[in-house]
């Protein structure tokens, strides 16, 4: 069985680039200057987190689904998963908490006007601190407001919260009833999501933190990437044959990939189904590259799989990235909205996150990433 995949480290970092594309504009606003709006850039970063989701979904899936076929008892290391979920997250996750809330957040150098409850020392400031130490990004966001450097977080939270259940489920439940477990979380996770978000269209108190969860919480996401994976790893079932027989031709993977790409570029959305839809879209694309073996020939460049393996620090750091570069080009030139402005905005944001997380994963990561490698007798 393929041991590793082509083409998802490359996604990986393409995917990372929009979030960062997305949020420069969200930024500009927040410092005051002109800022372009346009549905690609408006729901770029939030798509993007979508397709990390899905990706997380499928990876996961197919390590813990595979290791459970492997082992005679039917079950998973639960521990070595998490240990190593703890090892690749945690480490850099408390290390930008520290830096924000005890280095940046002093520093009228970082002050931007965004959210509430920024100023350092402020009762709503700790409360924050205190949020994001205890893991609570989701949470604390809905409550406190944001913090541009860190409100991003809240796609970890989503992510952990899958983590908790999704490892017990698969370990303890018979390999016979997974495709069933799937199944349950995508239609109850899609039903609470979509029926909440339908029963409260103009949400106020505790309605509105109860929205907001529903939105942010795609675990039909998770759910779907790891049916791609289900369907990657028992590629003996008749549909699963017939797909690789359709799939197996460039003419309907150019396709395919065409009309992604189309509903992306043109900001296509669906009303409350949009994050669903494309939930869907992404897991069949990643289904589709994976069980075919194709190589998408820039994405799997050694420069660009390098940076999509960096591209959770890439994802952590972007924010503070662009602040600095917005500073930077507002000192260097003149003219706030002209061509040479953005062009030194955008190069510079893009060059300083790569830049930080490449400085982060080798010389900081790599220290708790070494205890997470696969060791002699680990199934995972």
């Amino acid at each position: 069985m393929q041991q590793r995949f082509y083409n998802l480290d490359g996604l990986r970092f393409l995917a990372a680039t929009i979030v960062v594309i997305s949020h420069v504009e969200s930024i500009k606003k927040a410092f005051g200057l002109h800022y372009v709006v346009n549905r690609l850039l408006r729901d770029g970063a939030q798509l993007a987190v979508t397709f990390f989701f899905v990706l997380s979904g499928f990876l996961i899936a197919w390590l813990l689904l595979k290791e459970k076929k492997e082992r005679q008892d039917d079950k998973i290391n639960v521990f070595r998963f998490y240990k190593k979920r703890i090892l690749r997250i945690w480490p850099l996750y408390y290390l930008l908490v520290l830096l924000v809330f005890v280095v940046i957040g002093r520093l009228d150098f970082f002050r931007v006007d965004y959210g509430r409850g920024n100023e350092f020392g402020t009762t709503a400031y700790w409360q924050k601190m205190t949020g994001y130490l205890f893991f609570l990004p989701n949470y604390t966001g809905i409550r406190y407001g944001g913090f541009v450097y860190i409100s991003h977080a809240w796609s970890l939270g989503v992510e952990e919260f899958f983590y908790l259940f999704f490892p017990v489920g698969i370990c303890f439940i018979r390999s016979g009833y997974i495709k069933a477990f799937l199944v349950a979380i995508l239609i109850a996770s899609l039903a609470v999501s979509i029926g909440i978000q339908l029963l409260i269209p103009d949400p106020s108190g505790a309605e509105f933190y109860l929205r907001g969860f529903a939105i942010s919480y795609r675990l039909y996401s998770f759910a779907l990437g790891a049916l791609a994976a289900y369907l990657f790893l028992n590629q003996q079932l008749r549909v699963v044959i017939a797909a690789i027989r359709f799939l197996k031709n460039k003419t309907v993977i150019t396709i395919g990939i065409l009309v992604v790409l189309t509903l992306l570029l043109t900001g296509t959305t669906f009303s409350h189904f949009t994050q669903p839809v494309y939930s869907l879209l992404f897991a069949m694309f990643i289904f589709a590259v994976s069980v075919t073996g194709i190589r998408l020939w820039f994405i799997n460049t050694s420069p660009v799989r390098y940076l999509g393996k960096i591209s959770y620090g890439i994802y952590m750091f972007h924010p503070l990235a662009i602040v600095i570069a917005v500073k930077c080009a507002m000192g260097a030139t003149s003219s706030s909205g002209g061509i040479v402005f953005n062009v030194l905005i955008y190069g510079l944001s893009i060059t300083l996150a790569i830049s930080l997380a490449m400085l982060s994963y080798e010389t900081y990561e790599k220290f708790f990433l070494k205890y997470a490698r696969k060791k002699k007798g680990d199934t995972i």
